[in-house]
């Protein structure tokens, strides 16, 4: 009995460690991009959701100067206007606002706070 396999077996021998080095070759390549992918993945996910957090709290910002300058009484808005420096007043949602309109409004909290 021969010490070494016969040919054919040798050759079949070859042909599965070829097979296993190409599937583990594929393996690799295929978590490499898997990786690369959860990476891309995951930051973009957290720009979003640093972009959706920060247009929140701004526009909750804005809300919430908005919700204190909005009055039951014409009055009470009218002695705002002053203060913003802005004239007439206007209904919204059932309240008071001071100056004219909402675009106004905005403009005249912006001077306030610069």
């Amino acid at each position: 009995m021969p010490c070494f396999p016969d040919s054919s077996t040798f050759a079949k021998i070859l042909l599965i460690i070829g097979r296993t080095s190409i599937c583990q070759n594929l393996t690799r390549k295929l978590s490499m991009d898997f990786h690369l992918f959860a990476n891309r993945l995951i930051r973009v996910s957290v720009n979003l959701i640093f972009a959706y957090l920060l247009i929140g709290i701004h526009s909750g910002i804005a809300q919430g100067n908005q919700m204190n300058d909005m009055y039951k009484d014409k009055n009470e808005a009218e002695s705002r206007d002053k203060g913003l420096k802005c004239t007439g007043e206007f209904k919204m949602d059932g309240a008071w606002m001071p100056c004219k309109n909402i675009e106004v409004y905005e403009k005249s909290v912006e001077k306030k706070k610069t």
